[in-house]
């Protein structure tokens, strides 16, 4: 991995930019002095940091170019890795604009920064990186965000001071390329703003206010440099300041805008940006007022007074022309219509009032000078001053062109310039200051700008009051930028071609200007004089465009007579001093090794410092100084100097590391390098020159002088001063014979306390153990014995010596490091406490000597068996838990694990002694000294199985299957293989069984209650969990008391024969008795009751009964689990009680004796209904108004009176049979308390339904239809105001209205109901519609417009021959939807009421409507779209065209015109949307709708950088994966494929995956989730 992975490519103009720095990642890297890294066909130097990561150095001399670059690194210099691990270069960053030009020194401020090659994720804001200006450079990157490789934005930091300043971009990395920087001002914003005054506040809520604000105390405005306009913020209303008084007064001016909301205020503040914040203490609010519009209306003109008051009056511009013409904006109080602008006493001047605090007025021509300003024609009243100047006039601007950076000083040619401090040039919208030359000529340095043709200014601050403009324009074009000279040294001998480097490759000559002598090629020939020559190009015409000349140099060739030294080593840096003379003093001096060139130092006209590195051969090479370049077209030294180079000569060991002081002691070296390059010397100490033997090319010999009790180097080295990289260590001291070593052997590890026995030493003195040649400190305890404590060793033999070192063999004995032993296993892991038994212990490294250490006890009796395995036998012990080592001379102890001796396992109880043969049973045991592992049994007679360990003194087991045996089976436990030596007897008997348990559920307020359980062989069954002893007796059945915690399902459990057994059962909710209906009934059986409950299930019925009187139980019919019915009992109480029997919850209830009818009064009733009906009999009910009557089917309906012998009831309608039984019971019609009549008779009525029509022209006579419920045949005659008529024929009526009608059918009125009614009105008039156009047979809404309308029921409106129904909206407007129009034209349409037919009452005009084609869509494409708008759809459908404009209706928006492709297509532009699904809809004639819509998907867009694979069969149906830029794990985006979406999923950051779609040959727009179209293309094959 590298970091960073990117970099921009260093422009030619950049060659003074820092090397880059790149870390590399990897593993197995180490240090040596060749290291190197290789950088596309460059090699650089490498810095070793850990064994995974070394840094590669790239300078900005390399010139690599853009695109990819592989990186890989050697440690020996000359074989590189071959990962292929890349590295990318791009364009570099170039900034162009940075708008606004600065920020309040607190930052927050938003930048726009435009440019080209800008790098996503990678670009960010840089402040002060180029060292400009006087505010010190913020460290860090300011929070970026690129837009596009163009444009991005930054936010501003806090600053330490205020000033200028630059901004850069810097890309790939805090310490990443810099691009080019543009000047940044920054300024400090007062804390504190105030508003100074306010003039023309009656109408505030208007707008219009002039409001001055200034700083508050003895804070001011600021006024930058690049001043860009004040602006106001009232609240969210940002407004242009309309005067700037900053130099007069430091004050800006704003007009208040008008509120959006009276009765509020707003905060108030300024700045020098659109976006300038607000203040950081405090700032004004401006109220407004409540709207005045109903108290207050002003009257323009109706002020005639003018008054000024100080300051309170301000003319802008204050500056105006003696040319005259200049328009001045004079602001106060009091100003009218009568105001006017006197200049001195000339009042000519034209006026134009504005408002009550505002006018304008053109300033006729004047002389040169001050001259006071008036506003009435009286002198008295002095408003301000103006001062006319002549108008500047430009005659020429030279140069007239320069770069976008800005920078060139254009001097600017012309007249009346004044010499002020405020003169200014401005540059289109850019001011700048000017310096002053004369009155006819200036000069101004231009200010960075975009590429165009700017008009050219100059004059004052105040630019409003003297114009800026002249006809002279500057040209802001891409500089030719001249960046370098290549080569920039050049030889004083001989010809050279010189290169140009150009920020841009023009297509134009290569020639250049040298010394004001074109050259055309470029080629210089040499000069007598050395020094700095300027170089211009002509590539233009001019030399208007191009920038500063580069520059080279002529150089005389030096001389080189020496180097220091003549022997370099090959890949090694070696400093050499190079001896010559005619050296200079140029940056770029160069030192050359055969063909590589390196930098070099200039020390002095004779002496150069430079470094070897990289030579690349063995042998000889030649050596040069040089100049300029390192190529052949730099100066090179006309001598060069051979020196040698030899391999690289290292050192890796020396032994021994110790010697004598009388030396003599021979030192193998190891190293490389020693072959090839001479006689080999070492140098140990400060004892050189000492001649070595070498034996091969990796190994010499010397031998050690003699020296005093010191610790030295040894260093080798060849032809004399080419010494190795490092040194070794060597120490000189003397030694002490050695006869005896106790122990003689030692752990690897060291660490244990040894006793060396020698010849010399008092008690007390110190002395070294010398093992190997390592010494550690030691002391004499007794005389002739060293004590200390030996070294870590390797496996094997090691000579031991006293003192500081081995003189000879006689000093010395050996002792032997040896592995200590490694045990894997012991076991068995337990054993008795008797002991006796073999722990076989396996493991590796041990030897004759090893035994099994039991803690402080020792094996009882160890055998070696081999080096893996030790067999001990296990002494007697008391039961414990010990650590198990193995121990063998030498102080050699292995790793440890545990053994554990126990006491044997006895036998006391068990339970049950009888079990069944099915096998199952939980047998329990108990006795002593039971352990809890898997040595644990028990023995059911032959059969051994695993016991669960409950305690020391208990445990379990479940019994095996087994035939039954009448004789006993014995039973026994065991553990560590030993058996307990009692045992017990049990038998296998038949298995035990439950079928069924009674009752099958219980209630909880049942609870706790008696189970009964049956089944078979239960006689030796308990419920509490406590197995019994063995009973053989067969039984079927017995109980338990059952009392769960909770509702729900529980287990019924039971130990028979030592056997679980359980099956579940339910305690349920306790049913809840909520109401009854009806609350009462006859005493009479049969009766029902509908029982509203909680928690009945369907099984309660044979459990829970209906309960009356608490005596009677009816099993109830259970409907659902809140609603139940019961059958009730007869009785002769009169009230009762209903329960549920086991339940909660009681209901009383009325009885009463069943009715008896006698008699029905009247004896017939019309089937109209409405009759009142009395039954007279007995025992009608009355309790609870009980009594309820039913005619026929019909019923109950409730008594209007009764008493004991008589009830009334009113006949309802609808009554089918004439001689339908008329009846009363007792609450409900289904009671069997029911007693009826079937004497009276119910007759038909004659029901006058309707009249047609209904509604009857004012005017004429008209023929009513009546329309009966039976048609008879009698008459058709009515009865009109009290008259017949028959015909039933009627005149009209000056008097609109109703009119009742009336049948004379019958010879009475008797069974007449109540009359029809029709009316009378006046035709209404149509006066117009819309729309004016239909879509034929497409209902369309059409508003019907007139007057006469009435709220008629039978509102109706024709188009054509066809009528349909409307709505009645008011006396002028009828709503009707047209529909079925039939054809293509133009239709009449009226409205009407009453009657469809011609009877009805029409319009006497009629509308004239268009009548067009059916508009249809059948599809849009694409059917998503971006939140930004701008997406094109296009619309299919029928109908487009010939309807005039076609629009779209996008959601809410309306009216989007559409371009008509054909009758068939149109497109539409989707406007910006939030996201949402919306419809989309066509209309022609601007309200014609298409009869359907389609849906448009709005939502944000995901880019898409990848589609795998890019290609699909047609067929589709594909997995694809498509890679953006966002999306988390497990979100869900659609796959957007022309248009159409498909679901995807994300199962890892930025992949969707998702299955294709079937498509057409050729390629698809592929996007994410929101339909935007991306510049990935899936083809279709």
């Amino acid at each position: 991995m590298l970091d960073p992975a990117d970099w921009g490519v260093w422009p030619s103009s950049q060659l003074n930019q820092n090397n880059l720095t790149v870390d590399v990642h990897g593993a197995s890297f180490f240090s040596t002095n060749v290291s190197a890294c290789r950088v596309g066909d460059f090699v650089v130097p490498l810095t070793h940091v850990s064994s995974t990561l070394v840094r590669c150095t790239v300078s900005p001399s390399l010139r690599l170019s853009k695109g990819y670059a592989y990186v890989e690194v050697s440690m020996n210099g000359l074989d590189f890795t071959s990962d292929r691990i890349t590295f990318t270069l791009h364009e570099p960053v170039k900034l162009e604009q940075v708008f606004p030009y600065g920020w309040d020194i607190g930052g927050g401020g938003v930048l726009r920064v435009s440019g080209s090659n800008f790098v996503p994720g990678s670009s960010k804001c840089a402040f002060g990186a180029g060292s400009t200006g006087t505010v010190p450079a913020v460290s860090g990157l300011a929070p970026s965000e690129v837009v596009s490789s163009a444009f991005m934005k930054c936010e501003t930091p806090a600053f330490s001071t205020v000033g200028m300043t630059d901004t850069s971009l810097r890309s790939w990395g805090d310490s990443g390329s810099l691009s080019g920087s543009r000047a940044f001002e920054v300024w400090r914003e007062p804390c504190s703003i105030e508003i100074f005054t306010t003039w023309n506040s009656t109408k505030a809520e208007y707008g219009g206010v002039a409001v001055v604000l200034q700083g508050s105390g003895n804070e001011d405005l600021v006024e930058p440099n690049n001043m860009f306009g004040y602006s106001c913020h009232f609240g969210t209303i940002t407004v242009s300041a309309v005067m700037d008084t900053l130099t007069i007064n430091r004050t800006v001016t704003c007009i208040s805008p008008a509120s959006q909301h009276p009765s509020t205020s707003v905060e108030l503040w300024t700045g020098p940006n659109i976006d300038s914040f607000k203040p950081c203490t405090t700032f004004p609010t401006f109220a407004y007022p409540a709207d005045s519009e109903d108290t207050y209306t002003e009257v323009v003109g109706d002020e005639t007074t003018v008054v000024y008051t100080g300051t309170n009056i301000s003319a802008v511009p204050t500056y105006v022309t003696t040319s005259g013409g200049s328009v001045i904006s004079l602001s106060g109080i009091s100003l009218s219509t009568a105001s006017l602008c006197r200049v001195g006493s000339d009042a000519s001047a034209p006026v134009h009032f504005v408002s009550s605090s505002l006018i304008q007025c053109e300033i006729p021509p004047h002389t040169e000078g001050e001259e006071y300003l008036y506003s009435a024609p009286s002198a008295s009243v002095e408003i301000t001053s103006v001062y006319f100047t002549a108008l500047a006039e430009i005659s020429s601007v030279l140069p007239s062109t320069g770069g976008l950076e800005g920078g060139t000083a254009v001097r600017v040619r012309g007249a009346n310039f004044k010499d002020t401090d405020d003169l200014l040039c401005r540059y289109g919208s850019i001011s700048v200051l000017a310096s002053y030359y004369s009155t006819t000529q200036v000069q101004c340095v231009t200010p960075a700008h975009m590429i165009g043709s700017i008009p050219v200014g100059v004059g004052r601050r105040d630019g409003i009051s003297h114009s800026f403009w002249g006809d002279k324009l500057f040209v802001y074009d891409s500089t030719d930028i001249l960046g370098a000279v290549m080569p920039s040294v050049v030889n004083n001998v001989g010809s050279t071609s010189l290169s140009l480097v150009w920020s841009v490759v023009y297509s134009g000559g290569t020639g250049c200007k040298v010394g004001g002598v074109l050259l055309d090629p470029c080629t210089v020939s040499g000069s007598t004089t050395p020094g700095f020559v300027q170089v211009y190009s002509y590539t233009f015409a001019s030399d208007e465009r191009v920038s500063e000349p580069a520059a080279f140099a002529y150089y005389t060739s030096p001389i080189v007579s020496g180097s220091i030294p003549v022997v370099l080593q090959n890949f090694i840096p070696t400093v050499v001093y190079m001896l010559g003379s005619d050296f200079v003093d140029e940056a770029n001096v160069l030192c050359s090794f055969g063909d590589k060139a390196v930098d070099a130092t200039f020390v002095s006209s004779a002496l150069v410092k430079c470094a070897s590195h990289l030579v690349g051969a063995v042998g000889n090479t030649d050596a040069q100084v040089g100049f300029g370049s390192a190529s052949d077209d730099g100066v090179w030294s006309r001598t060069v100097m051979s020196l040698s180079v030899v391999d690289i000569l290292t050192m890796s060991s020396v032994s021994p590391t110790r010697g004598v002081l009388a030396g003599g002691t021979v030192v193998t070296v190891t190293g490389t390098g020693f072959e090839g390059g001479g006689v080999v010397y070492c140098r140990i100490g400060t004892v050189s020159y000492i001649e070595a033997r070498t034996i091969h090319d990796k190994k010499v010999e010397c031998t050690a002088p003699s020296y005093y009790d010191e610790t030295v180097d040894i260093q080798v080295a060849i032809l004399g001063n080419v010494y190795a990289d490092t040194a070794q260590s060597f120490v000189y001291s003397t030694g002490v014979d050695v006869v005896a070593i106790i122990p003689p052997t030692s752990p690897l590890a060291g660490g244990t306390a040894i006793s060396l026995f020698g010849l010399a030493g008092s008690v007390g003195d110190s002395y070294d153990c010398v093992m190997s040649g390592a010494a550690v400190a030691g002391t004499i305890s007794r005389f002739g014995e060293v004590e200390c404590a030996n070294p870590a060793g390797e496996e094997g033999f090691a000579a031991v010596g006293i003192g500081s070192i081995i003189d000879d063999e006689i000093d010395q004995q050996t002792i032997e490091y040896a592995r200590a032993p490694v045990i894997s296993s012991v076991y068995p892991l337990n054993g008795p406490t008797s002991g006796g038994t073999l722990i076989y212990t396996s493991g590796s490294h041990m030897r004759d000597s090893a035994y099994l250490s039991l803690e402080a006890n020792a094996g009882a009796s160890s055998h070696f068996v081999s080096s893996a395995l030790v067999v001990t036998e296990l002494p007697i012990s008391t039961a414990a838990v010990f650590s198990a080592s193995v121990k063998q001379n030498g102080n050699l102890v292995s790793n440890a694990l545990t053994f554990a001796s126990r006491a044997a396992v006895t036998l006391s109880s068990v339970t049950p002694t009888g079990i069944a043969i099915s096998g199952g049973s939980v047998v329990y045991v108990t006795g002593s000294n039971m352990p809890n592992d898997n040595t644990l049994y028990c023995s059911f007679g032959t059969i051994l199985v695993s016991a669960q360990w409950s305690s020391s003194t208990a445990a379990n087991c479940v019994s095996p299957a087994h035939l039954v045996d009448s004789t006993s089976t014995k039973f026994r436990v065991h553990a560590d293989g030993l058996s307990s030596t009692t045992s017990k007897d049990i038998t296998y008997v038949s298995t035990s069984e439950i079928t069924e348990t009674l009752p099958p559920s219980l209630s909880a307020t049942e609870l706790p209650a008696s189970v009964t359980i049956l089944g078979a062989w239960l006689a030796s069954a308990s419920c509490d969990g406590i197995a019994l002893s063995l009973n053989s007796t067969w039984a079927s059945e017995f109980a338990c008391t059952l009392d769960p915690v909770g509702v729900g399902y529980t287990a019924v459990s039971v130990i028979s024969r030592g056997q679980t057994m359980s099956v579940s059962y339910l305690i349920k909710e306790t049913p809840l008795l909520l109401s009854v209906s009806p609350p009462g009934a006859s005493t009479m059986p049969g009766e029902l009751f509908t029982l509203t409950v909680q928690h009945f299930i369907a099984d309660d019925a044979d459990q829970f009964h209906c309960l009356f009187d608490a005596t009677s139980a009816v099993a109830p019919h259970i409907i659902s689990s809140s609603l139940i019915r019961c059958e009730s009992v007869a009785t002769t109480k009169v009230s009762t009680r209903l329960t549920i029997e086991g339940g909660d919850g009681a209901y009383p209830l009325s009885r009463q004796a069943a009715p008896v009818v006698s008699s029905i009064a009247p004896s017939s009733s019309g089937d109209i209904g409405g009759t009142l009906v009395t039954l007279t009999g007995t025992n009608i009910p009355l309790i609870d108004n009980s009594a309820v009557c039913s005619f026929g089917s019909i019923g109950p309906i409730a008594a209007q009176y009764a008493t004991t012998t008589t009830v009334q009831c009113v006949s309802p309608a609808g009554v089918v049979s004439s001689s339908a039984n008329i009846c009363v019971s007792v609450f409900s019609t289904a009671s069997p308390s029911r007693s009826c009549n079937t004497t009276h008779a119910l007759q038909r009525s004659d029901i006058l339904g309707a009249v047609m029509p209904s509604v009857v022209n004012n005017v004429g006579s008209t023929s009513l239809s009546l329309v009966w419920s039976v048609v008879y045949s009698g008459g058709t005659g009515c009865k009109v105001g009290g008259v017949l008529l028959d015909p039933c024929t009627v005149s009209g009526s000056t008097t609109p209205g109703f009119v009742q009608v009336y049948s004379y059918t019958f010879a009475s009125d008797e069974r007449v109901s109540e009359p029809a009614a029709f009316a009378y009105y006046t035709s209404p008039i149509v006066s117009g519609s819309i729309p004016v156009v239909l879509q034929n047979f497409i209902p369309t809404v059409v508003y019907m417009l007139g007057s006469d309308f009435v709220d008629e029921a039978n509102v109706l409106c024709s188009f054509g021959d066809k009528a349909v129904d409307a709505t009645f909206v008011s006396s002028a407007l009828v709503k009707c939807a047209s529909h079925l129009v039939g054809a293509v034209g133009n239709t009449d349409a009226q409205v009407g009421f009453g009657s469809a037919s011609d009877d009805g009452v029409w319009s006497r005009t009629v509308m004239s409507l268009s009548v067009v084609d059916i508009l249809t869509m059948s599809s849009v494409s694409p059917t998503r779209g971006v939140l930004a708008g701008g997406t094109v759809v296009t619309v299919t459908g029928t109908g487009f065209e010939g309807g005039g404009v076609v629009y779209c209706r996008i959601g809410t928006v309306s009216y989007i015109e559409a371009r008509t492709i054909h009758d068939k297509k149109v497109e539409c532009t989707a406007p910006s949307y939030y996201d949402e699904t919306v419809d989309i809809q066509v209309a022609i004639l601007g309200n014609v709708y298409a009869d359907t819509a389609q849906s448009f998907v709005y939502s944000t867009g995901v880019d898409v950088v990848a589609i795998i694979p890019p290609t699909s069969p047609l067929a589709g149906g594909t997995a694809i994966s498509l890679f953006g830029l966002a999306g988390s794990v497990g979100d869900s985006y659609d796959c957007v494929m022309s248009g159409a979406a498909v679901a995807g999923t994300i199962s890892r950051f930025g992949e969707v995956e998702c299955a294709n779609p079937a498509g057409e040959e050729g390629f698809a727009a592929v996007g994410m989730h929101s339909g935007k179209l991306c510049e990935s293309r899936s083809s279709g094959r």
